[in-house]
């Protein structure tokens, strides 16, 4: 598989969802093969809607509803993350690595989503902040 050396661009919140996408694919690879169509797919697809979600969200000019709707992925992400590590798909450690990342993203999430509210109050032109 060629890949390219020009860096991904976009907020930070996207490109943190990127390389958490860099992350869980080799993960869901280790599943079990009986679980990678069950638990492993479900959260590659929970984590391709947050990240296309992010970036429709940056280029919409109602961020709030896609902004809600990328919030119900990352927490669909952070509880199938929790379930494959309880089910011991995964380890300690790379379930603190994923969790950190999803919370990281959290993070950012309810950040751009407080200061989203905050542009209804006092309008001006951007995306993500």
């Amino acid at each position: 598989m060629e890949t390219t050396d020009e860096p991904v661009r976009g907020p930070k919140i996207v490109l943190a969802a990127y390389a958490l996408m860099l992350e869980l694919y080799p993960t869901v690879r280790s599943f079990p093969k009986s679980q990678q169509f069950m638990i492993g797919r479900r959260i590659e697809d929970a984590g391709l809607e947050l990240l296309t979600g992010l970036v429709a969200a940056n280029k919409s000019g109602r961020k709030k509803p896609r902004l809600a709707s990328v919030d119900m992925e990352l927490e669909k992400l952070r509880l199938l993350v929790r379930l494959s590590f309880d089910l011991r798909f995964i380890n300690i450690r790379k379930y603190e690595l994923l969790s950190e990342k999803v919370d990281e993203l959290g993070r950012m999430l309810g950040g751009w989503m407080k200061w989203s509210d905050e542009q209804k109050c006092h309008p001006r032109a951007g995306g993500a902040p």
